[in-house]
């Protein structure tokens, strides 16, 4: 997304946000993201506040059986284009830009965005049951006959 700073009018309007991603952008065959939804852009003669709420759609592997499923999440977006002070003033941000004039190109941080908000575990569906420790197979798919060993009974105290 390229936000104009010479022609975005002062106060607040509304950007629709269609953006495909890479994860990781140096290699091809990464997983896409595609971020949609709508964002505010603020513009104030100090700078222009961007923020809204994007949804972020990826095909990703579940982190208990290892299948390909659809992944759809949510990210809360908020970038500052500061057209007063310079990248010395700032501390190292990467959601604040430091330019007076011209286009801004945006693309990076909302790719920042929603690697963020990505979910530390991933899951098909909360009742994916992964494979058996044993034997190896997929329990959502097939059962298996592999005994399961009682539990050591001090743990049972443990919180």
């Amino acid at each position: 997304m390229k936000v104009n700073l010479d022609t975005l009018t002062i106060g607040k309007s509304e950007e629709v946000v269609e953006e495909q991603f890479l994860r990781f952008p140096d290699e091809a065959d990464s997983d896409k993201l595609l971020l949609s939804g709508s964002v505010t852009l603020d513009n104030t003669a100090a700078g222009v506040l961007i923020s809204g709420k994007v949804k972020i759609t990826t095909e990703t592997d579940c982190s208990n059986c290892l299948e390909l499923f659809e992944l759809n999440y949510d990210a809360d977006v908020e970038i500052f284009i500061d057209r007063v002070a310079t990248q010395e003033d700032v501390s190292q941000s990467d959601w604040v830009i430091c330019q007076q004039r011209g286009v801004v190109d945006i693309s990076e941080s909302l790719r920042d965005v929603a690697m963020l908000s990505r979910p530390q575990r991933i899951v098909c569906d909360e009742e994916c049951n992964g494979f058996c420790v044993q034997c190896g197979k997929n329990l959502n798919k097939q059962s298996c006959d592999c005994k399961t060993e009682d539990v050591d009974p001090r743990w049972d105290a443990l919180p």
